[in-house]
């Protein structure tokens, strides 16, 4: 903890890579050390302790692919080390700002870091990916680690999504040069993630925080979800979460809608076709008031993610039906507080879409003029 400046940090592990460099055995006592200080009582150290781990480890990853032997001998607890490191530092910043408010009132150095994790580790992950000899064999060990032999290591789903999102950030910088890489995600373990994000990450009792979410696993999605993995893997799971627990199902249904591409994928339509309707609109009328506020967030993030271009204009005017059948169906001021936020945000691009707004808030206010 007293190394904080950059220049003592760098000198320190200048002298790691000395000593490895006579005594490349000692290796694996540093990563016990490591995995000490992060997989027992995970995210009790102050958050700039686990930033200095994480920079060891990146270090350490990087003086491993240097030789053959000691990547195939050090790289899985190399990875295993990174995932505790990385959850550590996800639920340290989480636990000291546990709700993501706007970006204007969020913490600013908190955002900082959780972006630092991202870009120390992707630009180790680029570093090491570069030799176009071997960039393919080390991508396939981390994708068999994290996705294929996460369980019988035990690895945290909060460090497997970390290294997920800064692998797929490092693959995408990468795209032009290394296509294989590319395609070596797209068509062998895009479906493999999109899986064990939704078993283990959208139906977790303790998923990753929102802010996790959107850094490190919006960046996949949107470059890789499929309507097909979408249906299969996803919207099941998120269906099922909103079930078990609204307060976590809807925190992961709003970081869901403003991932997704909505040029590739009809998101209003998903959402229309789905169980999310009926589980939305319940949910505004929940007795918890953090219940109403996550759903009334995850349906206003729905509305600004909508493509003019991907979307049907007779399923942006079945939203707007919806939205004012529960109107008149719930005599509660506060529910239709909270749905005049959602009419706000609904899209103006179509004409009758907002004709019906304008119908209907007239045929509203001549009934209930007591009340507006």
């Amino acid at each position: 903890t007293i190394y904080c400046d950059h220049k003592t940090k760098k000198l320190v592990q200048e002298i790691f890579r000395d000593i490895l460099s006579l005594e490349p055995k000692l290796l694996e006592k540093y990563v016990q050390f490591i995995l000490m200080q992060t997989n027992k009582n995970t995210g009790a150290r102050a958050h700039v302790d686990y930033l200095n781990l994480l920079e060891w480890v990146n270090n350490f990853i990087e003086f491993t692919t240097q030789d053959k032997e000691q990547f195939q001998t050090y790289i899985t607890k190399l990875l295993e080390a990174h995932c505790y490191v990385g959850a550590c530092i996800e639920i340290s910043l989480s636990t000291q700002e546990p709700d993501k408010k706007s970006f204007k009132e969020r913490n600013q150095h908190f955002a900082r870091l959780h972006k630092s994790l991202l870009q120390t580790t992707k630009r180790t992950l680029v570093h090491c990916l570069k030799p176009a000899e071997t960039s393919v064999d080390f991508a396939k060990v981390i994708f068999e680690t994290l996705l294929v032999d996460n369980a019988k290591l035990k690895l945290p789903v909060t460090g497997i999504v970390v290294m997920m999102g800064s692998l797929t950030q490092a693959i995408l910088q990468l795209a032009q040069s290394h296509p294989q890489l590319y395609s070596l995600l797209k068509d062998t373990y895009c479906e493999k993630y999109c899986k064990f994000i939704g078993k283990e990450v959208i139906l977790s009792k303790i998923p990753p925080s929102a802010f996790c979410q959107e850094i490190f696993l919006s960046p996949f999605f949107k470059e890789f979800l499929t309507e097909e993995t979408l249906k299969t893997d996803i919207l099941p799971n998120i269906e099922m979460a909103n079930l078990r627990s609204p307060e976590t199902g809807f925190t992961i249904t709003s970081e869901f809608y403003s991932a997704i591409d909505s040029e590739k994928i009809d998101i209003l339509h998903t959402f229309l076709t789905s169980k999310l309707i009926t589980q939305s609109f319940s949910s505004l009328k929940s007795s918890k008031e953090v219940v109403r506020k996550i759903t009334l967030q995850s349906l206003q993030n729905l509305l600004s993610n909508i493509s003019e271009e991907n979307t049907q204009e007779e399923d942006l005017i079945k939203f707007v039906d919806e939205v004012f059948k529960n109107i008149k169906s719930n005599l509660n001021a506060e529910y239709k507080a909270l749905a005049s936020k959602i009419i706000c945000q609904i899209p103006k691009f179509s004409t009758d879409a907002s004709k019906k707004v304008a119908l209907n808030l007239s045929n509203y206010v001549s009934k209930e003029s007591n009340e507006t």
